[in-house]
C-alpha cells in the first residue's frame, strides 16, 4: 500500500515528523527529495535538523542541496574552491537567507576581489570565522570589523613564512577608527610569520579581552628563509596589549588542538597566564622568554619550551634561570632541545610539585634526568625521556614511578634489557607506552614476558627497535587483554605469518599500524 507523504505529514505534529526525518543523512535527504514533488517539498521544510552544518565543496552546486539551505544552518565549511567558485557558494548562502550562521570556515581556497562585499550579509551573528591551508593575504582588521559578535578567528597559509603578511592589501589599507575595538574576541591564531608593529600591534591593541592568542606557529623546513624573530614575536608586547591572556602559543612547531586548549579554557576558572608555548628562533632566545616564564610563575599550569631547530639554527642560551621558577600549579612541563644542566632540571621539578605530565629532551649528552625530583612527583602520571647518559640506576628509577600512565623512553644511552622491561612491567597501572631505538639486549622470552605481565597496557609503540619480533612475541602481544593500539616503525623479525597469527588470537586490538618494517608484504597482510 503506498501512503502519500502529505497525509502522514498532516496526521503527525510537525515536532514528531522533524524527529523522524532528523534520523536521516543529507545524502538521504537529497535521494528523498529526487522521489517525487512532495518529497522535494517536504525534506528541506522538516529535515531542517540535519542541515544545521554543511560542507560544501567547490564545484558543489546541486539545486536539491540548495533547497536544504536556510535560515537553519548555522555552521558552514567551504573547501577547495577557487575565487569565483567562493563568489558563487557565498552568494548562494545569502540568497537563501543563511544569515544566522555561527561558524564559517574556508579551507583551500582562493578568495575573490569583491570577498568583503560578499561576506558582508552573513555576519551579522557570526562567531567563528577560519581560513586554513589559505594562499591569500587577507584584510585581516577588516574582516574582523566586519563581525560584530566575532569570539574566534584562525588564519593559517601554504606560505606562512612569506613576507606577503606584514602589510595589509593594498584594496584595504584605510586605518579604522582607533575606538573600533574588538572586544567580543576570545581567541586568535595567526599560524604566519608577520612583522609585530606592523600587522601585530595594529590587531592586538584591538583586542582588550582577548584569551586565547597563537601566532607565527610554523611547521619546521630547514629551506624557510624568514623565522620568527624579535621582529615578529615579542611576549611583553602580547601582553601588554591583551592582559587578559591565559594562553600564548608563538613559534611552536607543535601546535596545540584548538578543541583541547577550548576545553582547557572552559573547565579553567582562573585568570592569570595559565599556559605558555614557545621555542627559540634566531634572536629571539632564552633571555626573551625568561622573564615572561618568571613573571607569571604562580599562574602557570602548561609550560612548554624549546630550542631553536631549522635553518643552521641551534640553541646556545642559557636556560639555568629556570631553577628559580617556583610554580605551585604547574601541571604540564615540557622541555625539547634545550642545553640544561640536570642540577637545574632538579631544581625545577622540586619547586613544581602538581606536575602530572613531564617531557625531557635535553641535550646535555653527560645529564642524567632528575631521578629524584621526578620520584618525588605524587601526581606523575606521564613522563617523555629522551637521551640521558648511563649514570643512573635505570631499574631502580622505573620500578619508583608506580602512578605512572603514559611512559616514553627515546634514545637512551644504553640499550634496554630485559631486567628493565621487567621494571617497566611493574608499573601496574600503564595505559601507554613508547620505545624508540632502545632494546638490541631484549630476548624473545623478555618480550613474551612483558606482554603477559603488564596486564593493564592499551597501547604500544616501537621505533626502531634492533631487536627481532619473532612470531612468539606477536602471538604473546594477541594474547593481551587490554592492547587496543600497536605501532611497530622499522622494526625486524616481523612476518606475515606472525601477524596473520597475532590478529587471530586477539580480541581487543582495534589498531594496528606498521611502517617500513622488514620482512613485510603488507599487501598480503
Amino acid at each position: 500500500m503506498t501512503v502519500d507523504p502529505l497525509q502522514l505529514v498532516e496526521r503527525l505534529s510537525c515536532d514528531i515528523v522533524e524527529r523522524i526525518f532528523a534520523y536521516l543523512s543529507q545524502n538521504e535527504c537529497l535521494e528523498c527529495m529526487a522521489v517525487s514533488r512532495a518529497w522535494y517539498k517536504l525534506i528541506p521544510q522538516y529535515a531542517t535538523f540535519v542541515w544545521r552544518q554543511v560542507d560544501i565543496s567547490g564545484d558543489q552546486q546541486d539545486e536539491r542541496f540548495k533547497e536544504c539551505l536556510g535560515p537553519h544552518v548555522q555552521h558552514c565549511q567551504i573547501s577547495g574552491a577557487n575565487d569565483s567558485q567562493v563568489s558563487a557558494i557565498l552568494g548562494m548562502l545569502v540568497q537563501r537567507g543563511c544569515k544566522n550562521l555561527q561558524t564559517l570556515a574556508f579551507i583551500r581556497c582562493r578568495l575573490p576581489d569583491q570577498f568583503m562585499q560578499t561576506l558582508t550579509p552573513l555576519t551579522s551573528r557570526l562567531r567563528k570565522l577560519t581560513f586554513t591551508e589559505h594562499s591569500d593575504n587577507i584584510s585581516i582588521l577588516h574582516i574582523l570589523a566586519l563581525c560584530p559578535n566575532i569570539t574566534h578567528f584562525t588564519l593559517s597559509s601554504f606560505d606562512s613564512n612569506a613576507d606577503i603578511y606584514n602589510h595589509d592589501p593594498l584594496l584595504y589599507q584605510q586605518q579604522l577608527p582607533d575606538n573600533h575595538l574588538f572586544d567580543q574576541l576570545l581567541h586568535l591564531r595567526l599560524d604566519v610569520v608577520m612583522d609585530k608593529h606592523k600587522r601585530l600591534t595594529p590587531i592586538l591593541k584591538r583586542c582588550p579581552n582577548l584569551k586565547y592568542l597563537a601566532v607565527c606557529n610554523i611547521a619546521p623546513d630547514s629551506d624557510a628563509y624568514q623565522l620568527p624573530s624579535k621582529a615578529t614575536i615579542d611576549l611583553d608586547l602580547f601582553l601588554q596589549y591583551c592582559p587578559e591572556l591565559t594562553f600564548l602559543e608563538c613559534n611552536s612547531w607543535e601546535q596545540q588542538s584548538d578543541d583541547m586548549i577550548e576545553d582547557d579554557f572552559n573547565k579553567s576558572g582562573s585568570t592569570g597566564l595559565q599556559q605558555l608555548i614557545t621555542r627559540e628562533s634566531t634572536d629571539y632566545t632564552a633571555a626573551d622568554i625568561l622573564p615572561t616564564v618568571m613573571k607569571h610563575q604562580h599562574t602557570l599550569s602548561r609550560l612548554h619550551l624549546g630550542g631553536a631547530l631549522g635553518a643552521g639554527n641551534s640553541s646556545r642560551s642559557d636556560w639555568t634561570n629556570l631553577a628559580f621558577i617556583q610554580a605551585p600549579r604547574l601541571c604540564t612541563l615540557s622541555l625539547k632541545y634545550i642545553t640544561i644542566p640536570s642540577t637545574v632540571l632538579e631544581c625545577l621539578i622540586r619547586q613544581c610539585p602538581a606536575l602530572e605530565d613531564v617531557t625531557l629532551w635535553t641535550t646535555e649528552l653527560m645529564g642524567s634526568p632528575p631521578e629524584t625530583a621526578l620520584r618525588q612527583l605524587p601526581n606523575l602520571k606521564r613522563l617523555d625521556l629522551g637521551r640521558f647518559s648511563n649514570c643512573m640506576n635505570r631499574i631502580d628509577f622505573l620500578q619508583s614511578l608506580q602512578g605512572l600512565e603514559s611512559l616514553a623512553l627515546r634514545y637512551w644511552g644504553r640499550d634496554m634489557t630485559d631486567d628493565e622491561l621487567d621494571a617497566i612491567s611493574t608499573i601496574k597501572g600503564l595505559r601507554e607506552l613508547l620505545l624508540v631505538q632502545s632494546g638490541s639486549k631484549l630476548t624473545q622470552q623478555g618480550l613474551c614476558r612483558f606482554a603477559k605481565n603488564v596486564i593493564s597496557l592499551r597501547k604500544l609503540e616501537l621505533h626502531n627497535m634492533p631487536c627481532m619480533l619473532s612470531g612468539s612475541v606477536l602471538a604473546a602481544w594477541g594474547d593481551m587483554q587490554c592492547l587496543n593500539t600497536l605501532k611497530l616503525v622499522c622494526c625486524k623479525g616481523l612476518t606475515r605469518q606472525g601477524i596473520r597469527d597475532m590478529m587471530n588470537r586477539t580480541t581487543s586490538l582495534r589498531q594496528f599500524d606498521i611502517a617500513y618494517c622488514n620482512l613485510m608484504d603488507t599487501s598480503d597482510v
